[in-house]
């Protein structure tokens, strides 16, 4: 079988997108597939923010495959992708894995407009020319309203830190540090609400409850949270760890107490959620769509998007896990894993091409 997988962001760049590509691409080859490719610089332009299909990609669409796998909405890119793909009657699996836009990036009516054009026109129509939609979560679908088109619900994956560190590697937090040990590991945009965790963590401090916040990921924000940081005086508490490879990142993970997700929109899962939660960090996460039905399956705390009081008085409340809740659980590992999740995309491949009887919405 032949699968062309079309995400404007692949490895070696670090985001959702890239890992839930690259994980599912590695998967693919195993099962023996051949895999090709569709992505910035391997058929897709970029133009600022703006990723678009250029002519290598259309030709490798035109060269042909069994399934087209979409990991988006990256717009126009991946509505592009599913137009070529219809038109040429090749299958199309689109994973949709965000609300995205321009509001992801930027504040604004501006972003705001462009974003619901592009949700009730070019969007809209491109979901009408795809054979089935995939979520990773229930609610997360939900909240597209699709009646007519089939849909599934994968999650997304995980690495197994065995992969990466032995899981008898000892917890790594530092002696007696009474202080509650907070991690955000992301993309530092500001859709991801890094700044209202910043104030929460500057609150704690102020009110008493020491507090210490280590920040990994990149982005453009990281200019604002840095003067953020300066201007509430919490210097001394706050890392800034930048990009980390998956080593780096599975140590933050064993010397963190909470993993929190202060996401403003945007977030239909939760990849990091996983990860910290299979090395026993409690999780916090702001109450929206997908990400909701992650927290609540792993017994975390839930706030209002935006809400810094709501975030600070959850997180004065979270108790920092104990030495024995630090171990590996095997069967979210296996759960979550990417050999499970693409077994799962292997399985709505063969549906489409060897179908049993009709399909049914959610099917």
């Amino acid at each position: 079988m032949k699968v062309i997988v079309a995400s404007a962001q692949f490895p070696p760049t670090r985001s959702g997108y890239s890992r839930i590509a690259g994980n599912l691409a590695d998967q693919f080859r195993r099962a023996g597939l051949t895999v090709i490719p569709l992505t910035e610089g391997a058929g897709c332009t970029r133009f600022g923010r703006i990723p678009v299909l250029n002519r290598e990609g259309a030709r490798t669409l035109d060269a042909g495959a069994d399934i087209v796998q979409v990991i988006g909405p990256s717009p126009p890119f991946t509505e592009q992708v599913v137009w070529k793909a219809h038109r040429l009657k090749i299958p199309v699996v689109y994973g949709l894995h965000a609300f995205a836009g321009l509001a992801t990036y930027y504040s604004g009516p501006i972003p705001s407009t462009v974003d619901t054009i592009y949700a009730r026109t070019l969007h809209r129509l491109a979901l009408r020319m795809i054979d089935v939609a995939v979520f990773n979560t229930r609610d997360f679908a939900e909240t597209f309203g699709l009646r007519s088109i089939p849909w599934k619900v994968i999650p997304a994956g995980s690495t197994d830190p065995c992969a990466v560190a032995p899981v008898s590697q000892p917890w790594t937090r530092q002696g007696s540090d009474p202080r509650l040990r907070v991690l955000f590991a992301g993309q530092l945009r500001r859709a991801k609400g890094v700044d209202n965790l910043v104030r929460a963590v500057a609150k704690l401090n102020r009110n008493g409850r020491p507090t210490a916040l280590t920040i990994v990921g990149g982005g453009p924000q990281r200019p604002l949270l840095e003067r953020r940081v300066d201007e509430l005086g919490i210097r001394a508490e706050t890392t800034f760890r930048g990009l980390v490879d998956d080593a780096q990142l599975h140590a933050e993970y064993l010397s963190n107490d909470v993993i929190v997700l202060p996401s403003l929109l945007g977030d239909s899962f939760g990849i990091v959620l996983v990860e910290a939660r299979l090395h026993g960090l409690a999780v916090v996460a702001s109450d929206l769509p997908g990400v909701r039905e992650l927290v609540r399956e792993f017994n975390g705390y839930l706030v209002p998007p935006g809400d810094v009081d709501a975030l600070a008085d959850t997180l004065s409340r979270v108790e920092r896990p104990l030495p024995e809740a630090r171990q590996y659980n095997a069967r979210l590992g296996q759960k979550f894993s990417w050999s499970e999740i693409a077994r799962q995309f292997l399985a709505v491949y063969g549906d489409i091409l060897h179908p049993r009887g009709g399909g049914s919405t959610g099917f």
